[in-house]
């Protein structure tokens, strides 16, 4: 998060609630920043650390398992107590009338969603819950689609070691990403220089603890294929790839994951995430869909609440003609 935070916003206006608990290990700090002003009569928003581009796929409240319902009720009541300081006095209020949570559903514990969802069921009109089903693939490891298993000849496997050069690395993901998005007439990720900056500040850290999972086919001296990821518990979650687009037919991508399918499993990784987005390459390897929701509720303040007031009855609408 903090990566992501220099890296696309130094200069913002940054907050904590921390629960507090009877020991250490129990407390729970939640970091928002604020939305830079996005016009005239637009609120603004509070936000996670990481969230503001299309770089965190899951994003929740930091919480130990089992405490996900005295979270919630946490944030919830600091949130009603802040709107009734001063806006000096509370970063909640003054230019940030609402809070938006971007709180992202994933396998593990459940996260405070639940919760907080409850605890505003009796207000409707003054949040926002959008459900996004398509939004996240996940798939058991496997050996790959058949009829597709093609060698790149060849080509040989390799795998990033902490103190290898991870800069020249990164190059070769950024020009073959490059050249395969600009063949569709797309500029791709990483023309924004901010993109570029906070991979180069999030994955050494990755590396020196073992998390990062980097690996490429090389021939002839030069990449054809390369996939970026990290590692968490079994988890594989896949960030980026690129791959030589002159070399379609040999499908050096789909060789490439095959291999690094094998390799993780090796490593005792039992669970690869595609991360956002599912396409029919992810559903050939055995994704299944996996739902992200995203939480937004308002201050109890007048004007969010006639805001969210009004945006509901518009989605009301919607639904009513559809």
């Amino acid at each position: 998060m903090l990566a992501h935070l220099r890296s696309f916003a130094p200069d913002a206006e940054l907050f904590t609630r921390l629960a507090r608990a009877t020991t250490r290990a129990s407390r729970s700090p939640c970091s928002f920043k604020r939305e830079p002003r996005r016009g005239r009569f637009a609120l603004r928003r509070a936000q996670f650390l990481a969230d503001g581009s299309f770089d965190t796929d899951y994003q929740d409240v930091p919480c130990v398992r089992g405490r996900e319902r005295a979270r919630a009720a946490l944030l919830l009541t600091s949130s009603r107590r802040s709107a009734s300081s001063t806006p000096d006095s509370s970063p909640w209020c003054g230019d940030s009338p609402f809070l938006e949570c971007a709180l992202r559903r994933t396998h593990a514990a459940p996260p405070p969603l639940p919760w907080c969802t409850r605890g505003l069921r009796r207000r409707p009109a003054r949040r926002r819950l959008r459900s996004v089903p398509r939004r996240t693939a996940v798939a058991h490891a496997q050996q790959g689609p058949a009829g597709r298993r093609r060698r790149a000849a060849d080509a040989s496997f390799e795998w990033f070691e902490h103190g290898d050069d991870l800069e020249s690395w990164l190059a070769d993901l950024y020009e073959l990403h490059a050249r395969r998005w600009s063949g569709r007439g797309v500029a791709g990720s990483f023309v924004d220089g901010r993109r570029r900056a906070f991979y180069s500040a999030f994955l050494p850290e990755e590396s020196r603890t073992g998390r990062l999972a980097f690996c490429r086919l090389v021939r002839d001296g030069r990449t054809i294929a390369t996939q970026l990821g990290v590692l968490r518990g079994e988890t594989y979650y896949q960030i980026q790839e690129g791959y030589d687009p002159t070399l379609e037919s040999e499908r050096p991508g789909t060789q490439l994951r095959a291999v690094m399918v094998r390799r993780l499993q090796e490593r005792g990784s039992r669970r690869y995430d595609f991360m956002e987005g599912f396409t029919r390459h992810k559903s050939d390897w055995g994704a299944s869909l996996v739902p992200c929701t995203t939480l937004s509720f308002a201050l109890p303040r007048l004007v969010p609440r006639l805001v969210f007031g009004a945006k509901n009855a518009v989605d009301r609408y919607r639904a009513s003609v559809s």
